[in-house]
């Protein structure tokens, strides 16, 4: 290919197309640009992270943590250029919140061991949902029954996920560890 030709075939779809719809790339001495179009490359990426969830997840959890500071700057700047988002976020999480079959005196009670527990043992624990307050399948509510402690990387990771295994699921995953036979 000369530096004159201004189309080519992507290597994935065999699609003959412009120059402009490939990445540039300095590496490819031919003409610059890589050898798989933007829209095989972008479905690619899709793939990879649907395949690959959790992995992505606990980076991005990983990548929060060492740039927590960052991460609160931007927050913040996004709260003040878009404040009507802001205060519609915040009251549906409220609404979320405000249920009138809501104990709170449990939740505060786990609020309250964790802040003891981190004092007692330098730990970081955090307050979490099992089942998450605002969810597109489930909302849980703000009660006892429904927090847990767990430590801060941990619940990063698990994010807005629902985290609760019940009895009979448990009892379904169940595999023995020991067989009985009918002689014994």
């Amino acid at each position: 290919m000369t530096k004159t030709q201004t189309k080519k075939s992507c290597s994935t779809c065999k699609v003959t197309q412009p120059l402009s719809n490939y990445h540039k790339k300095a590496q490819n001495k031919a003409d610059g640009h890589t050898n798989v179009c933007k829209s095989c490359c972008k479905a690619y990426g899709a793939k990879w992270r649907k395949e690959n969830a959790d992995k992505v997840r606990e980076d991005k959890a990983k990548d929060y943590l060492n740039n927590i500071d960052k991460y609160k700057t931007r927050a913040v700047q996004w709260k003040q250029e878009n404040r009507y988002k802001a205060t519609a976020s915040n009251a549906k999480r409220r609404a979320g919140r405000a249920s009138p079959t809501t104990n709170h005196g449990d939740a505060r009670g786990m609020y309250k061991l964790s802040r003891k527990l981190n004092e007692l043992t330098g730990g970081d624990l955090q307050v979490d949902h099992i089942e998450p307050l605002v969810h597109s399948d489930i909302c849980g509510l703000h009660t006892g029954v429904n927090l847990q402690l767990l430590a801060s990387k941990v619940n990063a990771t698990k994010g807005n996920r629902r985290d609760f295994i019940t009895p009979i699921e448990s009892l379904r995953n169940y595999a023995p560890t020991k067989t009985y036979s009918a002689n014994t």
